[in-house]
């Protein structure tokens, strides 16, 4: 079985919340269906057709047929979905992955939370230790943060502005 995932899998499991494996999973709970749903219209786009769809998810043609309507149908219907489409779809755009400890290397752009104005801002990991890793900001050479390696946060009691959310993808 492959357990490989690349880009899609990654960002629609990490903005519906769930473990990528969820994606492949004979699950029917509604999050990972979801999810799924989404993933199936982001491959389609790519140009795959639902057999090639179906063999990675491990469906037939017909149910990733059904997952690609209800993707659209979702989008239009329900907010919550929509705005998760238009995370998911931003982040690939942008070749940006919600933060995750295991993908940050030294050199990597991160992007923080954005701030009361709605400006996220950019940065460039530094260095990284066993608990925290130090970012140099793109807008202000020399200005460096240092975060807590386990959450991306600047601070471990308060969710501050510059906390970590997005990482390059490597």
């Amino acid at each position: 079985m492959n357990t490989q995932y690349d880009l899609i899998d990654i960002v629609v499991a990490r903005v519906f919340d769930i473990d990528p494996v969820m994606l492949r999973a004979e699950t029917r709970k509604e999050r990972a269906a979801f999810a799924r749903f989404l993933a199936f219209r982001l491959r389609s786009e790519q140009g795959l057709d639902n057999s090639a769809i179906g063999l990675l998810y491990h469906r037939d043609q017909e149910t990733v047929r059904r997952g690609i309507r209800k993707a659209a149908e979702l989008e239009r219907y329900d907010k919550g979905f929509r705005e998760r489409c238009q995370s998911v779809i931003r982040m690939l755009n942008e070749g940006m992955i919600p933060y995750d400890p295991s993908k940050l290397s030294v050199g990597h752009a991160v992007r923080t939370r954005p701030d009361s104005a709605g400006v996220a801002r950019l940065g460039t990991v530094t260095k990284i230790t066993e608990e925290t890793f130090t970012v140099e900001s793109f807008e202000n050479p020399g200005y460096h943060t240092t975060h807590q390696l386990d959450t991306g946060r600047l601070s471990p009691q308060f969710e501050t502005s510059l906390d970590i959310v997005l990482i390059q993808v490597p």
